[in-house]
């Protein structure tokens, strides 16, 4: 397991060590999931956005830049 930047030997921890390095490679693993799913619907957010703003500007007889 790395802690910092420092590595340790896993094969000297307890049951109980080795369960909860596990346990914390799941978490991890699980973060980054949820990371790239947010940044995807953030992006996707913003399209939303930005359809919506363009709608209102032509429903309001404005003036459409592209």
């Amino acid at each position: 397991i790395e802690i910092g930047s420092v590595s340790y030997p896993t094969k000297d921890l307890s049951d109980i060590g080795k369960e909860i390095v596990a346990s914390l490679d799941f978490v991890t693993i699980r973060m980054q999931e949820n990371k790239k799913k947010y940044s995807a619907l953030l992006a996707a957010r913003q399209v939303f956005v930005d359809v919506i703003k363009r709608e209102v500007i032509q429903s309001k007889g404005g003036l459409l830049l592209d």
